[in-house]
């Protein structure tokens, strides 16, 4: 396990092949082209067309039942990666997730889980370093993620943490009604192939502190709606976007982000818009 996760050098990065990765979206589609897959349905290519206003494009995930949480990990660590994210941003979250390993209850983790929390901490803990010495920790990262161990890696601790954090508030009184069994709930979160549904989606924004947009396609209704959940701290938190198609989750990238691109509980609404995502080499136009 220990020789799958290094630092790769410059030839490594030359010798990567051009094919689509397996466990990340790196190439990046335009939304045209979810017009075209549902050009069946007159009403939803046009709302498809109003997408294209705010995101300029959309990366598709592995169809495995863990794309929610994979779409959730590589959005979020791509984000601490990113080199106009504060630094003390991303100091914040890994001390965070210190803390909740401390706290973790073993209970929702077998041995190879626990191997696996492991390697997700060693990959942020050197994206933190490298993001600390100013080299390119976003890149580090996409080559990280070719690795199905990491790929894994991350899931379980996307799932794990999620169902630790619905096991310590499972009280809360916006939390509780949405429970029914809560054995049975965590034992659904944590499940590889089980994509995420109902509470767990709020649990996993408040569990990470971002707020999650998440807008379906549903093709019996004609309709795609947006629905956000937020996390319980006030003040800024990151913003990602997910487009749930029939029975999977997929990467949505906002045509334009700004360095403070959170949204803003006071004001009920986002920072000013500056500038467009276009900085990063790895991924295909």
């Amino acid at each position: 396990m220990k020789a799958d996760f290094h630092r790769p050098s410059e030839e490594d990065f030359q010798r990567r092949t051009p094919e689509v990765p397996k466990t990340i979206g790196r190439h990046r589609l335009p939304i045209e082209i979810l017009q075209e897959e549902f050009k069946w349905n007159s009403v939803i290519m046009q709302k498809f067309q109003m997408l294209s206003q705010p995101y300029s494009v959309w990366r598709r995930s592995k169809e495995d039942g863990n794309s929610f949480y994979r779409c959730l990990g590589v959005l979020l660590l791509e984000h601490y990666c990113r080199p106009d994210t504060p630094l003390q941003e991303f100091y914040t979250v890994y001390s965070e997730i210190i803390q909740q390993n401390r706290h973790f209850n073993l209970s929702l983790a077998n041995k190879s889980d626990l191997g696996m929390f492991k390697l997700f901490f060693e990959l942020l803990k050197d994206l933190y370093n490298m993001r600390s010495r100013c080299e390119n920790a976003f890149q580090h990262l996409q080559y990280c993620l070719q690795s199905p161990n990491i790929d894994k890696a991350m899931i379980v601790a996307m799932r794990k943490y999620t169902a630790s954090y619905l096991q310590r508030n499972s009280q809360h009184s916006d939390i509780a009604p949405f429970i029914g069994n809560l054995p049975t709930l965590l034992a659904e979160i944590t499940e590889s192939g089980k994509e995420a549904e109902g509470v767990a989606l709020m649990a996993a924004a408040r569990c990470f502190s971002v707020v999650l947009h998440i807008l379906t396609v549903d093709s019996k209704s004609s309709d795609i709606t947006e629905t956000a959940f937020r996390p319980v701290t006030q003040g800024w938190s990151p913003s990602l976007s997910l487009l749930h198609l029939p029975g999977h989750y997929n990467y949505l990238v906002r045509r334009e982000v700004h360095e403070a691109d959170r949204y803003d509980f006071a004001s009920n609404a986002y920072t000013p818009i500056t500038r467009e995502i276009v900085g990063y080499e790895f991924f295909q136009k």
